[in-house]
């Protein structure tokens, strides 16, 4: 199954491995986009919070208490989500250099190597069937002893 892999994938190693990278940058943008949603439900939260808290009689002081808790677990979710943000705003995937993109190229052609690496775990390997093999149906014949593996691809 390996060597029909590396067969099928060599001369769309480069462009699999582009697509990838612009999928995780996809993705990136995409979780981005999700904490800013966050951020901003915590802030709503936290607003919302605030009005409850700045609404209630003074004299109700147990419940005053009470609502400017809530409004002070809002504020630190709030900061929580800001910071959480940030932090992922910082780290930013660039796009691959020219150099970078040669290198893929590099891999593309030589995915055996890499494929055989010490370095690749099999966790690495089955990652990488994953990513192109949405399939594999064997049959097995009892007599005469014989199995006949059927690999089906991800259509794109």
């Amino acid at each position: 199954m390996a060597d029909a892999f590396l067969e099928a994938i060599t001369p769309a190693a480069v462009e699999a491995s582009l697509l990838a990278w612009e999928q995780l940058e996809a993705d990136r943008d995409a979780a981005l986009r999700q904490w800013r949603l966050e951020v901003e439900r915590a802030r709503y939260e936290a607003e919302r919070a605030e009005r409850r808290y700045r609404a209630v009689e003074p004299e109700n002081r147990l419940v005053a208490r009470g609502l400017e808790t809530e409004w002070e677990n809002r504020l630190r979710d709030l900061a929580a989500a800001e910071n959480e943000l940030r932090r992922r705003e910082q780290y930013h995937a660039r796009r691959p250099s020219p150099g970078e993109i040669e290198r893929l190229r590099t891999l593309g052609v030589d995915l055996r190597q890499v494929w055989t690496a010490p370095t690749t775990t099999d966790r690495d390997r089955k990652e990488l069937l994953r990513t192109l093999l949405e399939e594999v149906i064997i049959s097995v014949a009892k007599t005469p002893p014989h199995a006949q593996v059927r690999l089906r691809w991800v259509a794109q």
